[in-house]
């Protein structure tokens, strides 16, 4: 299948017995190629008996030789390892980013609860640092390293007596708006989405079409949609009030999330009808 880049500013309506409505096509946005960022490193130095600090580890990997101090030497029973600190993580945002100097979109730790909190740093990727209100995204491995394979939302298409001409359509995700500090996923946002589809078919993508979406206009209580949400490799999972729900006309379907709650299959459709995360959003905490 071929993938598109575009943008959506387009929808289209289609009448069901005259009462019944399926309708396609949503707000304009943008779908872009992942962005890769860089991270920097701590050298760990063994500091042996004379205080002369030598590197970590051979070429090959393996711990270098160091000669034990005599017994009787005031070093004997010292440490000898010695680990350089790194300076905590202030920034709580992207903004926070852009306010010490940084312009450029890319990936940065941030600490959302500050370094006397409980919660820990981690990386976010942040968008339009060169603008006043930066944006924080959660890159999803599992696409990034593997493919467009995980987290995808699908709508599986319409029932043939509609005419309509568009295909089934499937969004496939590399990076998921954050919304901090309360650490929600923004599934409405398509930023960072690639269309599996016909280039033209971008007007064919339903409203609601977001993240962790299964959805289709086929037939009352059709349950082909698919939606897949997979945090593997980020630091989060799901909160444990995280649920799905079913919408639209003649809608059926569920999400099934696994039990160490990294991740959640769903199904969804209906005549018009789809499943997504529930009133509470997609909530995510630490593992």
């Amino acid at each position: 299948m071929k993938r598109s880049t575009f943008v959506n500013d387009t929808s289209h309506t289609i009448g069901l017995a005259a009462v019944i409505l399926c309708s396609c096509g949503g707000d304009a946005f943008v779908l872009a190629t992942p962005d890769s960022g860089t991270e920097g490193g701590t050298t760990v130095l063994v500091q042996i008996g004379d205080g002369t600090p030598v590197d970590s580890q051979k070429a090959d990997g393996s711990a270098p030789d160091v000669a034990a101090p005599d017994a009787g030497s005031p070093d004997a029973y010292q440490d000898v390892a010695t680990i350089d600190a790194a300076p905590p993580v202030t920034a709580q945002s992207c903004s926070d980013i852009r306010a010490s100097g940084a312009t450029s979109d890319g990936v940065y730790t941030i600490d959302v609860d500050g370094p006397t909190g409980p919660k820990p740093p981690f990386n976010v990727y942040c968008r339009n640092m060169s603008t006043v209100e930066p944006t924080e995204y959660l890159e999803l491995p599992a696409n990034l390293d593997a493919g467009l394979s995980a987290n995808f939302s699908n709508w599986a298409g319409w029932a043939p007596q509609l005419g309509n001409p568009c295909p089934a359509l499937t969004l496939a995700f590399t990076k998921v708006r954050l919304v901090l500090p309360g650490l929600t996923v923004d599934t409405s946002d398509r930023t960072f989405a690639t269309l599996e589809g016909p280039a033209d078919a971008a007007s064919c993508l339903p409203t609601e079409m977001g993240y962790a979406y299964a959805g289709s206009c086929l037939a009352g209580g059709d349950m082909s949609g698919r939606g897949n949400v997979d945090l593997i490799g980020t630091p989060f999972r799901l909160t444990a009030a995280t649920s799905f729900s079913c919408t639209g006309y003649s809608a059926s379907g569920s999400g099934t999330v696994s039990t160490d709650r990294k991740h959640a299959d769903l199904v969804g459709g209906g005549y018009a009808g789809w499943c997504t995360a529930g009133d509470g959003g997609l909530g995510l905490e630490f593992n």
